[in-house]
């Protein structure tokens, strides 16, 4: 399924928490229904003061959140959605989060600049990482075994540089991920194409690492 974005309503969120190892914002929240959904929000420099933000106020006050805003993905069985808004109401008040956009306060700033916040971190270094160990396990274990988790990888990473401000170092991956999801479907797969854009993604990579 495409992902796409959805305003949904909620009741509450429930164990909001910081994942120092996946570096993102995460908390299940609850529909009317009482059927849970997860909210992912990844942690970026560019980002960080807004991050902190959505982190404090989930942890302050999860039984206010009321609307979320983001795109949704499946994840097995249950919803996931990354963020672009979250809504908290508050007696007659509603407010809104936008973690990709909003700025903290003043202290906040403060701290990221001087790098004593506790999400900061080299979050470009660490997508170069991710995006070289996800290259290294597919060539180890083959365009042809490949599969729906595989290609939901190679998507969520590409999403993940357009968040972080890559414009064009990401794109062999986009278009991999995209054969990879096209494997899924066929049972007389074409690997060529793909295994084009693998080479591709590779090469522009060790340019990156070269240059950089």
């Amino acid at each position: 399924m495409a992902d796409h974005l959805y305003v949904c309503p909620v009741t509450r969120a429930e164990d909001p928490a910081f994942d120092p190892v996946g570096q993102c914002v995460l908390a299940r929240l609850i529909d009317s229904a009482g059927e849970p959904a997860f909210l992912e929000h990844p942690f970026s420099n560019r980002g960080a003061e807004g991050t902190e933000l959505l982190l404090q106020r989930l942890v302050a006050a999860p039984a206010t959140v009321c609307f979320v805003a983001g795109i949704m993905h499946a994840r097995g069985s249950v919803l996931a959605i990354c963020p672009t808004a979250v809504v908290f109401a508050e007696d007659s008040t509603r407010s809104v989060v936008q973690p990709w956009v909003d700025r903290g306060p003043a202290e906040l700033a403060k701290e990221l600049a001087s790098g004593t916040a506790p999400l900061a971190r080299d979050d470009v270094r660490d997508y170069v990482q991710q995006l070289l160990q996800f290259l290294a396990e597919l060539m180890l274990s083959g365009l042809c075994r490949s599969d729906a988790l595989t290609a939901r990888a190679a998507k969520e990473l590409a999403c993940l540089g357009d968040n972080l401000g890559f414009s064009r170092l990401h794109q062999p991956l986009r278009r991999l991920a995209q054969h990879l999801e096209t494997k899924t479907r066929q049972t007389n797969w074409d690997w060529h194409a793909a295994a084009r854009q693998f080479l591709m993604q590779t090469v522009l990579l060790r340019l990156g690492l070269d240059i950089g």
